[in-house]
């Protein structure tokens, strides 16, 4: 049923826009429309500068490497999976969240030994 609404869809649409040319293959082969590839990626004008970026906030140094996962918590979003990998990495890697609504990972975190290298930091605006 779903596929039956998605092409009569794709078919009356003024335009299908898809993301990379690999969709827009599948979806060329699938409905026979080829869409308009319209890139997802980052526009360096709207960035805004910020005072302390995440590695001075954390006070990390030069040789600490962290992963940064942007957005706010969901139900389902492998934080303790995350977590619980960290604990295989030498103590210089740090995992970081930057969102809204996390509830508190302190016990895992605590067990597996890695106070201070898992970090959950505010949102902030899309531009920063």
């Amino acid at each position: 049923f779903e596929t039956f609404i998605e092409k009569r869809c794709v078919r009356g649409a003024a335009a299908v826009v898809t993301v990379n040319d690999g969709l827009a293959g599948l979806i060329a082969e699938k409905y026979g429309v080829k869409p308009l590839v319209l890139r997802n990626s980052h526009d360096h004008r709207l960035d805004e500068a910020v005072d302390v970026g995440i590695r001075a906030t954390l006070g990390l140094g030069e040789n600490d490497v962290i992963v940064v996962c942007v957005g706010n918590w969901k139900r389902e979003n492998g934080v303790s999976q995350a977590i619980e990998a960290m604990a295989g990495l030498e103590a210089r890697y740090h995992l970081a969240f930057m969102g809204a609504g996390f509830p508190s990972y302190a016990t895992q975190i605590e067990t597996l030994g890695l106070s201070g290298r898992v970090h959950f930091l505010p949102p902030v605006r899309p531009t920063q």
